[in-house]
């Protein structure tokens, strides 16, 4: 019976660990910088085994914390690794110089905190949970009537998501005095909205924050969206034109757009239906014949929104080409075809022709490069 207890205990951690894809969590730079903008990461940085013969049975340890951390839902962390024998400067710019090392990187703006002791399980896993409750704690923000004090450690994190107005201040400023209950009235104004949240930052005790984005008087005010430093407010500071311009800004970015001409809105339409939104179930039926360059994406991940709509025009230009599939799939929602596929990074790109994947494709991400990629490869095929 023991026996038996002890092989079911085996069973169920194989299968738990069988779920987890570390490839997925097997991170380049790239990658890091833009998942670190939405969670909190504790990573192994590692090299290949010439540099580092222990460092395979350290990974073992990290796949071990994969399975408990990456699966979880109400997981404030995610546990990745790199390999700093392929992200030279990276590991440079963090001072690694020898392997391996583990760093606990927050989601804002706080400081990248290197874990040193022994590479225990147990240990590791103390340090990541006091981590990310220290990193909750300071990026935690409630709003005072509508508006929230943003700090160096919140600042990142809280504006990567959403719609926000902030207002970069000094407290001994002036005309930042004389703004501040027009200010608070703007953001009571804007307190139940889920569009939108009013803010500010004082530049005198968190100054990484106003030089990153060229705070150079006060008060400067910013519409950021996505992470995205948007636009800056040049108009009057009366009540009623910093709403209106709240307003238009949410517009702009939340609601659908208005047909500015019926040919354009025809053609963006053409251009999304042209791209094939795969999934596992059609992913070998549509790459197993013609041509098929297909992207393989996260939903979280900033290059990838920036190459989606190239991606479209790519696809609608592309159209009328016979045996031509322009598609994405998803791997957040498909991790066994992207590790079945070598996906390390988002996004990437492949092509498939009669179900041969051909070389990565690392050229530019602009329209005419990846067109010329796509006729040049097969020219002799007639595309």
């Amino acid at each position: 019976m023991k026996n038996f207890i002890t092989f079911l205990v085996v069973l169920a951690i194989f299968q738990v660990k069988a779920d987890v894809d570390y490839k997925l969590f097997d991170y380049n730079a790239e990658a890091l910088e833009t998942a670190v903008k939405a969670k909190a990461h504790f990573v192994l940085l590692y090299a290949n085994e010439d540099l580092c013969p222990e460092c395979n049975a350290v990974r073992t340890t990290i796949h071990g914390l994969m399975a408990e951390y990456n699966l979880a839902e109400d997981s404030k962390v995610t546990v990745a690794e790199l390999d700093c024998s392929e992200n030279t400067d990276f590991c440079t710019k963090l001072e690694v110089k020898t392997y391996p090392e583990f760093y606990f990187f927050p989601s804002g703006e706080g400081k990248n905190i290197k874990y040193v002791g022994d590479a225990k399980k147990e240990d590791l896993k103390t340090f990541i949970d006091e981590q990310a409750a220290s990193a909750s704690k300071t990026t935690t923000i409630e709003p005072k009537n509508g508006l929230y004090e943003l700090t160096q450690d919140s600042f990142k994190s809280f504006v990567a998501e959403g719609n926000h107005f902030i207002k970069f201040y000094a407290p001994w400023c002036g005309h930042c005095k004389k703004l501040a209950p027009t200010w608070d009235e703007l953001a009571k104004g804007f307190e139940k909205s889920e569009d939108v949240k009013i803010s500010k930052i004082d530049c005198t005790a968190h100054t990484e924050v106003c030089r990153d984005h060229g705070i150079r008087g006060y008060p400067t005010l910013k519409f950021f969206s996505a992470g995205e430093d948007i636009e800056s407010y040049k108009g009057t500071r009366s009540h009623d034109e910093l709403k209106k311009f709240v307003t238009e800004q949410v517009q702009k970015r939340n609601a659908p757009p208005q047909e500015e001409a019926a040919a354009e809105t025809e053609e963006a339409e053409v251009a999304k239906d042209a791209v094939r939104e795969l999934t596992d179930q059609d992913f070998s039926d549509v790459t197993s014949s013609g041509v098929a360059f297909v992207k393989f994406y996260a939903p979280w991940c900033g290059h990838c929104k920036r190459l989606a709509p190239t991606w479209e025009e790519l696809a609608k230009d592309v159209s009328s080409m016979t045996g031509v599939s322009i598609a994405k799939i998803d791997c957040t929602k498909y991790k066994e075809v992207c590790s079945e596929n070598e996906v390390r990074g988002y996004p990437t790109l492949y092509l498939f022709k009669d179900g041969e994947r051909k070389p990565k494709y690392s050229g530019g991400r602009d329209l005419a490069s990846l067109k010329a990629y796509l006729t040049g490869e097969f020219k002799k095929d007639e595309l």
